[in-house]
């Protein structure tokens, strides 16, 4: 059983979720831009980590979270209940698609599920919580742009390979690419991951790309993934 994952200011129990705490949560958590948020959705919540860091992140927002997965539900409302911001964290038991909003909300972020096909693990839970078979890409887009208020933002991370599509995709909806980072993993491998940020806002925003290395050697983060996730991880 996976110990629970212990940060500065709160703690995630993970063992009843597919899908473990690791880093593309962290850094989602930690680089999606919400300082204009009042209301803020998570997509998939799992274990809530990413909830838990854009309530510590953003004292004035009320924060949402979505999760189809009935025992990983439970274990996030349990983490949201036990944190510091419980007052301002909520979760739902819900596909994307049957979620009702009430409010629109000014930042929607999502690990999402990014396997569209491929052999799937003989863990049914894991297996749904890797692949797209309830979440697909154009799904989560559509979606998206129901729930975003005026001036709202999407934030996602996903394999560098699903990246451009998911970008082309989104702008069938309307929802333009404003950030982009790559992530490496070293400086010396290829990047694996991209955190993208999309505005629902018509007019053309010049495209900010970035570049992130997460560790300079194995267990020494780089400087740039230490000022990023220094807030909430305990050896930093």
């Amino acid at each position: 059983m996976p110990k629970p994952f212990r940060f500065k200011q709160f703690t995630v129990h993970h063992d009843r979720c597919a899908m473990k705490i690791g880093t593309d949560g962290i850094l989602l958590g930690a680089w999606a831009t919400g300082s204009h948020a009042r209301r803020i959705l998570d997509i998939g919540t799992g274990c809530g980590v990413i909830a838990l860091m854009l309530a510590q992140r953003f004292p004035a927002a009320q924060v949402a979270a979505v999760e189809l997965d009935p025992a990983a539900s439970e274990q996030a409302a349990a983490n949201f209940s036990e944190s510091p911001f419980r007052d301002r964290l909520t979760l739902t038991q819900s596909s994307v698609q049957d979620f009702q909003v009430v409010a629109p909300f000014d930042l929607v972020v999502s690990n999402p599920p990014w396997f569209p096909d491929g052999p799937k693990s003989p863990d049914t839970k894991r297996s749904l919580a890797r692949h797209n078979d309830s979440l697909t890409l154009n799904e989560l887009a559509t979606e998206a742009v129901r729930m975003l208020s005026p001036n709202g933002r999407l934030s996602i991370i996903l394999p560098i390979e699903t990246a451009q599509p998911f970008c082309n995709l989104a702008r069938n909806v309307d929802l333009h690419c404003v950030r982009q980072c790559r992530v490496r993993s070293t400086p010396d491998s290829k990047p694996r991951r991209m955190l993208l940020e999309f505005s629902n806002q018509g007019g053309p925003e010049e495209l900010t790309v970035q570049e992130l290395v997460v560790e300079t050697a194995r267990h020494e983060y780089s400087e740039a993934y230490a000022a990023l996730a220094k807030e909430f991880l305990l050896k930093l």
